[in-house]
């Protein structure tokens, strides 16, 4: 590789010693149901969910020497797990009606939706193979973490709290023999995020 004299790293050396593989697997679902209760009035339910689990290996092979870091002829490595489970949950209620050349709508609804996340982590530097382009060998640190040196482990983890966000909403229509229209809206959202004597925002 050839060195750049201002010691900026080859991007080219730098993309063939550092490597990074995720593979992350995600379950979506969702269900609907609706009832009319009367000939104008609906009744609506969507309920939906999202699971996804994780995993991300990385490494910065031993034989760079210039990246000003502790992989530096030595080679570094850190792998990673996580989680995310989030789901929503929608009620609504629709009043459809005419009056002779006015047309009527009207929706009202309630929706709720929580997230949690979770990950753990383990990295380490210092490695006994691939620290020389000479003679390399076809593992990857990140598959082979033990290698490295334990007294350069860094373990750690992460559980967010869960966000939750709750909001209300209305929306009327009016339509005049298909020639005159008017509508207006009106929506509130909480999360728990903010303080209970400012939970919410009022967007009209």
């Amino acid at each position: 590789y050839t060195a750049n004299p201002n010691s900026q790293i080859n991007p080219l050396q730098f993309s063939d010693a550092y490597n990074d593989h995720a593979n992350v697997t995600t379950l979506l679902g969702s269900f609907t149901v609706a009832y009319k209760i009367l000939p104008f009035l609906e009744y609506r339910l969507l309920y939906g969910t999202n699971y996804s689990t994780g995993t991300r290996g990385a490494e910065l092979q031993g034989w760079i020497t210039n990246t000003g870091s502790n992989a530096d002829g030595k080679g570094e490595a850190a792998i990673q797990a996580t989680q995310l489970f989030s789901q929503s949950l929608t009620h609504t209620l629709t009043f459809t009606k005419k009056f002779n050349d006015l047309d009527f709508t009207a929706l009202a609804g309630y929706e709720y939706y929580a997230t949690h996340y979770k990950t753990q982590y383990s990295s380490v530097y210092q490695f006994d193979y691939n620290l020389s382009l000479s003679n390399l060998l076809p593992i990857h640190y990140y598959d082979n973490i033990q290698d490295g040196k334990q007294s350069n482990l860094v373990t750690g983890s992460g559980n967010d709290p869960s966000a939750e966000l709750q909001s209300y909403f209305a929306r009327a229509q009016f339509n005049y023999k298909n020639k005159y229209s008017l509508s207006a809206s009106f929506r509130a959202d909480g999360s728990n995020k903010f303080g209970s004597n400012n939970r919410y925002g009022y967007f009209p």
